[in-house]
């Protein structure tokens, strides 16, 4: 028997983008005294904002808290949410940047579980989470048409990876943070590479310490994933030897984060 709070859930889940029955949810979690209630209501708040106003950075920035304080509550259940809007999400056409439409996102079949560590234990590497659930849930890689060259997400069995993947990744959190810090305030060097230790290291080893070749973008730059190190699961462009994926808050970007907002702005020509 379904009960109330999975009738909800289910229901946000087959339409992610209707507000007022996200709303409906907050309210039943806050009843509760569920901090995704909580949550839920920053994230409708911040939908009617633009990233320019101040209220919506401060939005962003209470929802980063609720995350560090719940994170055995909310991480799970966003990933969920993520998936639920992933597969809404893939239906979809849109138009590109010269402005052709492009086709819907097309996911190859599922892996199984068993399927995902059997490439793992082969390669020794551990894929991070969010992936791992995306080729399980969404599918194992797809492509997405465009009229330059496509958005491809490579197939587990096209994914790049050497005995550098599992190495530990040669940027730290700390590191992170402090260089995009100085970034926003100084301004993206002109030559844009914004992490100049990383050109020995990817000149060495022919790419990143730490992480895997997952796809690439329409104009052809790669795509790589950490999977080691404290910023593991993270997305980053192979442009200028290694830029990161990240939020309004310079926060990195997890797998299922960074392809709601590359399919969503792929399909609406942003």
């Amino acid at each position: 028997m379904v009960d109330e709070c999975d009738a909800l859930l289910q229901a946000v889940e087959a339409a992610p983008d209707d507000t007022t029955l996200q709303l409906v949810y907050a309210d039943w979690l806050d009843e509760r005294g569920d901090p995704r209630g909580e949550l839920l209501r920053c994230q409708a708040a911040r939908n009617q904002l633009t990233p320019a106003d101040p209220e919506y950075t401060a939005l962003l920035e209470h929802e980063a808290r609720l995350r560090r304080d719940h994170p055995a509550v909310i991480l799970p259940w966003e990933r969920r949410l993520s998936i639920a809007r992933i597969r809404a999400l893939i239906t979809h056409s849109g138009p590109s940047t010269d402005g052709a439409v492009t086709g819907p996102y097309t996911p190859g079949p599922c892996l199984t579980g068993p399927d995902v560590v059997a490439w793992e234990v082969a390669r020794g590497v551990a894929l991070p989470e969010e992936y791992k659930l995306f080729l399980q849930a969404i599918g194992n890689g797809g492509v997405m048409p465009g009229s330059h060259c496509d958005f491809d997400i490579f197939p587990l069995a096209r994914v790049r990876s050497g005995p550098i993947a599992a190495a530990p990744f040669p940027v730290t959190s700390d590191r992170f943070r402090k260089r995009l810090r100085q970034v926003r305030a100084e301004g993206r060097p002109t030559d844009w590479v914004l992490f100049p230790e990383l050109q020995p290291v990817w000149e060495q080893n022919d790419g990143l310490p730490g992480s895997v070749s997952i796809g690439g973008y329409p104009g052809g730059d790669g795509l790589l994933l950490v999977t080691t190190g404290e910023l593991r699961g993270s997305i980053w462009c192979t442009v200028c030897y290694g830029i990161p994926e990240t939020d309004p808050l310079d926060e990195p970007l997890g797998f299922l984060n960074w392809f709601v907002a590359t399919l969503a702005g792929f399909q609406s020509g942003a």
